[in-house]
């Protein structure tokens, strides 16, 4: 339901953002960069967290990075350790 999966996008992104920032113990003037998923994927959902980033990078005057939306799915997986051994299958 791509309306649906927009709209929960709408009303979420704000407090994500705010708990990330909170358990990461960081402030917003901190951040190095704003990056932001792109195509493929919801078109809705991508517009939502594309103008918030856009918005969030030039309030702060933080350079904004483009992703490619399916390759961060897979890298997400190396964020945390134990790091999977390649190749790997999610």
């Amino acid at each position: 339901m791509p309306e649906l999966a927009s709209r929960a996008h709408i009303q979420n992104i704000v407090p994500v953002v705010e708990i990330a920032l909170r358990e990461a113990k960081c402030a917003k003037q901190e951040i190095d960069a704003i990056a932001f998923t792109q195509s493929p994927g919801l078109i809705g959902s991508l517009l939502v967290g594309s103008q918030f980033a856009k918005s969030l990078a030039l309030s702060l005057n933080k350079p904004l990075i483009a992703v490619h939306h399916m390759q961060a799915h897979v890298l997400a997986n190396l964020i945390e350790d134990p790091k999977p051994t390649f190749p790997f299958y999610v």
